[in-house]
Order: C-alpha cells, then sequence, then structure tokens
C-alpha cells in the first residue's frame, strides 16, 4: 500500500489549514464551481457534502475520480509546507520499496512472537514530529 499526502497528514493530525471558503457548490465531472477560488495544483479539505476528504487539484483544478454534487458548505485551502511534501514523496517510495513491514522473530523457548518493529510510522517518527500537531484540529471552523 502506498502511502498519500493525506494518509501522513492523518497520521500527523495537521492538514495545514490556511483558509476556509464557504459558498455553494458544485463538482460536475470531476470540476469543482465556482473554480475562481482555488488554483491548479492546489491541497483542498472537503468536509461536508459528498467529496469529503483531502485533494490535490489537477493540472485543470479538477479533482480527479470526485464525480458530480452539489452542496453548500465549506472548503478549507491547505498550505503544508514544501518540506512536508518532500518527506511525504520519500515515504511513498519507502513504502513502495517496503511493501510489507518488517517482522524481526524472537523465540524464548516454545514461545515465539514477530512484533512488526518498521512501518512507515517508525522509520519516519523523528522526521514527521515537527509536524506533528499535539490535538486535532478541525478543518471546518475555524480554519
Amino acid at each position: 500500500m502506498i502511502i498519500t499526502v493525506p494518509d501522513v497528514m492523518r497520521h500527523v493530525r495537521n492538514y495545514f489549514p490556511a483558509e476556509q471558503v464557504c459558498t455553494r457548490w458544485t463538482l460536475a465531472d470531476d470540476m469543482l464551481q465556482p473554480a475562481s477560488h482555488f488554483y491548479p495544483g492546489e491541497w483542498i479539505a472537503i468536509s461536508e457534502g459528498p467529496a469529503r476528504g483531502v485533494w490535490q487539484l489537477d493540472e485543470n483544478g479538477a479533482i480527479p475520480g470526485a464525480g458530480s454534487a452539489e452542496w453548500t458548505g465549506c472548503i478549507c485551502r491547505l498550505s503544508p509546507p514544501a518540506g512536508f511534501l518532500r518527506l511525504c514523496a520519500e515515504i511513498a517510495d519507502w513504502t513502495e520499496k517496503h511493501p510489507y513491514p518488517t517482522t524481526v522473530s524472537e523465540h524464548l523457548g516454545d514461545v515465539s512472537r514477530s512484533p512488526n518493529c518498521a512501518d512507515w510510522t517508525k522509520v519516519f517518527a523523528s522526521a514527521l514530529a515537527p509536524y506533528r500537531r499535539m490535538y486535532p484540529k478541525r478543518l471546518v471552523t475555524p480554519c
């Protein structure tokens, strides 16, 4: 399983909220309207409506795979630092090369155990620490 930027954001409980935009939204053929609020490549979080989640807009300003819907609510513009995004890419590369957590077997007489000792959360714990939020923050209010 490849770890994505939203997976890492969820893990560190930090979505890097920057600004909240509240209005009536239309999602038609993956295009978010009104589109003037966001630019291609931007990260957004939708916490209401049918397309909930963290998304990165593609080069056309669309949300790939989001489908079609209408709702009134808030979308939060996210501003993850470049260092965080580079770390997410590094984590994705690492998880691609290590698809299964590394295990170490221990045997003591008839008893044996295989603790999971190397998954991405442990391998990158110190690198993720500066981005970690102590308490989760709601995306909707305040942003």
